[in-house]
Formats: structure tokens, C-alpha cells, sequence
């Protein structure tokens, strides 16, 4: 479950691997430290006194945290909680021989930002502030793969390279570097990989509770799919009798929803034309009766169908297909089944943001 300050929503993610085998323990010999060190006994985002303060030196270059060597050209996303200290600034960097030397993203831990002061290296940027002065700060790399991912400290928020001071510095928390476009939930480690099995959520024998000659299936959700095949697809919900015969499917694929139903393997209802696009609200109903459906995605009837039979169902699967898991990551916020076809204009009551 994750809570954004006001409401809940399920939090529902693709499997991920966080390749930092010491994702805490800063002090650990696992980490290189340049122009810089670590004390520990700071409370973290979790309560406890387990975090680090990353200190600079008094030398004039970059001061740095970091581990080397990942495999060169892999999509990869660094990610670590930070709150300031002396320093407002953190960054985020790639520390390698190429040219530029130093190439990164510096955020801003007094009000939210971000500078990139390379964007051709690094894209979907992020800064959460998650509670007490402590931001997540995440980062992806698709051009060299963060073969040496780095967290440093800035006096400036403009570059990485400075004179220090020798006491100044930010506090460090829960690092992790994960293979994909954008951070998941942080998987501590201690001492090797850890990977986390993908969600799946599926509920079976409630055919009582679905429509089975009319009904509406309504869904509100954030999607977070980033991938670089938008040829993919990426199952956000499925209704089915356990075949792949008789469902209903939402799917995102070449950024496009894609919202059909089948029946006797046969689609009676099938529509592509609203835009999938990553981070959007997305308030969606269908409903469904012999001859007469109705699709309604955030207040707008995108599409109806007057001819099509109606399957019989009995299964839920959020963030899968019946035979397949996608890669994906959405944030659930509400999930109703109606027994009875809606009307189409109180579909647009129940999907209006």
C-alpha cells in the first residue's frame, strides 16, 4: 500500500533486482568513497538510527560515494534517500573516464528540484519528498548503463567538482540501482542482490460478484509503465472464466489503452483510441449488456457498440493477463464491480477527475 499524504492506493510492481549488495551500510569496504567519508548514527526514513552523513573533504574535485563496475549499456535506475545537512544538494552520477567525466543530475534538498547537468545521459528524473527532509531521488541512465554509479555531494547544485571544506555535508539512505526505466520500491540488502517477485493480485470463484448478463467494471488508476518497446504489452487488468477465451482486458500497448472484451474467443467489443500515457490518472468503466456497451475513461464516453454478447466470468487478475505477467507498475486507487448496466451519463459521474 503506498500513501501519498492524503489516500491510499495498492501498489502493484513488476519483479526488480537491486544490484547494490550493501544498500545501508555505507561504511562497508563494498563502497568506494573519493573525497569524501561516512559516519553513521542519523535516523532514517524508517525510524531507526541506521543512516549515514556523507562527508566532504577539504580537496578540490568531486566528493563521492560510489561502486564500481556494472556491465557497460544496460538501462539501469539509481535511487537513494538524502535530506540535507550543511549541503542542500545531492547528486546523482555517472563517475567514468568518458567524456563528460561527470555526468549527472544535482537535487535540491530544500525544495524539491533538480538540475540535470547533462540531460542527453540521464532521463526520467524524479525527487518524492517522502517525510521528515528526507527525499527519494532516482535517476535513469541509458548511455553507458551507470557502469559506476555515484552519489555525491554539491556545494552549488550546479556541478559536482568543488573545494570542500572537510565537515559539510548531507545525510544517505537506502541505495539501490535496478535494471529498468524507473525506480520501484526500495529492497534493502546486506551482503548480495535482492530481488522482489513480481505483484500479482488475483481473485477467483466470484462469478456472484460479477455481472454475468450486465454489469460495469470500473478502475482508477496511475500507470507507471516506461519501457523502450512501446510494442509491449502490459496487462493492467484482466476478468476472466480462467481461459483466454472469455475476458475482459485492459492493456497498454504502443501507448495506447487497449480495452476489448472476448467472448467464445471472438472480441465483442474492442477499442485503442485513448493514449496510455505513463503517470496519468486514468478513471475507467465499461459496461456491458447484450447489444449494448459503453467504454467511459475520465468522464468521456470514448466509444460504444450496440452488437456483442456478454461471457460468463468468475476471475480477477490486477496487473496480469491470464497466461501472462507484464512489466509494469500502477498504483491502484479504487476498484468496483457493478451487477447492473450504468447509465452512460452516471459513468461519466463515476469517472469525472
Amino acid at each position: 500500500v503506498d500513501y501519498d499524504g492524503t489516500a491510499s492506493s495498492l501498489l502493484v510492481e513488476p519483479m526488480r533486482t537491486n544490484l547494490i549488495t550493501y544498500s545501508e551500510a555505507f561504511d562497508n569496504a563494498y563502497w568506494t568513497k573519493s573525497g569524501a567519508s561516512v559516519t553513521s548514527g542519523f535516523t532514517s526514513p524508517d525510524g531507526t538510527d541506521n543512516a549515514f552523513k556523507l562527508v566532504e573533504d577539504t580537496s578540490n574535485g568531486v566528493h563521492r560515494i560510489g561502486k564500481a563496475t556494472f556491465t557497460a549499456n544496460v538501462e539501469r535506475t539509481l535511487s537513494i534517500f538524502a535530506k540535507k545537512g550543511e549541503r542542500e544538494y545531492i547528486s546523482l552520477f555517472e563517475n567514468n573516464t568518458t567524456s563528460p567525466s561527470v555526468k549527472g543530475v544535482i537535487f535540491n534538498l530544500n525544495n524539491g528540484t533538480y538540475y540535470n547537468n547533462n540531460d542527453t545521459y540521464y532521463t526520467n528524473v524524479k525527487i518524492e519528498l517522502i517525510s521528515n527532509g528526507w527525499y527519494r531521488c532516482s535517476a535513469t541512465m541509458t548511455n553507458g548503463g551507470l557502469q559506476v554509479p555515484s552519489f555525491g555531494v554539491s556545494a552549488d547544485g550546479l556541478t559536482n567538482s568543488y573545494q570542500g571544506d572537510g565537515v559539510s555535508g548531507v545525510y544517505i539512505y537506502g541505495g539501490s540501482l535496478e535494471v529498468g526505466s524507473y525506480p520501484t520500491s526500495y529492497i534493502p540488502t546486506d551482503g548480495g542482490t535482492v530481488t522482489r517477485v513480481q505483484d500479482q493480485y488475483t481473485k477467483t470463484g466470484i462469478s456472484n460478484l460479477i455481472g454475468q448478463t450486465e454489469g460495469v467494471i470500473f478502475m482508477d488508476w496511475i500507470m507507471n509503465h516506461q519501457s523502450n518497446s512501446t510494442s509491449e504489452d502490459v496487462f493492467t487488468l484482466s476478468v476472466t472464466d480462467g481461459t483466454t477465451n472469455n475476458l475482459f482486458v485492459i492493456n497498454n500497448y504502443n501507448n495506447a489503452l487497449t480495452v476489448y472484451l472476448k467472448a467464445a474467443g471472438t472480441n465483442q467489443f474492442s477499442n485503442s483510441s485513448f493514449s496510455g500515457s505513463d503517470g496519468l490518472r486514468i478513471k475507467l468503466a465499461f459496461a456491458y449488456k447484450v447489444n449494448d456497451f459503453s467504454l467511459v475513461i475520465n468522464g468521456s464516453v470514448i466509444a460504444t457498440d450496440n452488437s456483442g454478447s456478454v461471457p460468463l466470468l468468475n476471475k480477477i487478475n490486477i496487473n496480469a493477463y491470464e497466461t501472462a505477467l507484464p512489466n509494469d507498475s500502477i498504483l491502484v486507487k479504487d476498484f468496483k464491480l457493478y451487477t447492473t448496466r450504468l447509465t452512460d451519463s452516471e459513468l461519466i459521474a463515476l469517472t469525472t477527475i
